[in-house]
């Protein structure tokens, strides 16, 4: 795998994302677009419809990801 082009974004799972958003924001896709798509306007907080948990399940490993960023 070379670049996120070669993930297949359709797979993404609340399991997963973390694999495919370091891929995508290496690459300078923002938060947000990792989330919804790319070119998206959907802001971050708002639960993308492959997160199949609660809405603090979702909030909280946001939050997770983003400190682990740091």
């Amino acid at each position: 795998m070379s670049n996120s082009y070669d993930l297949q974004w359709n797979e993404i799972t609340e399991k997963n994302f973390y694999f495919y958003f370091f891929f995508g924001m290496s690459e300078g896709l923002t938060l947000r677009e990792c989330c919804h798509g790319k070119g998206s306007q959907i802001p971050a907080q708002v639960q993308p419809d492959w997160y199949k948990g609660t809405y603090i399940e979702y909030a909280n490993s946001i939050k997770t990801y983003i400190r682990d960023m740091l």
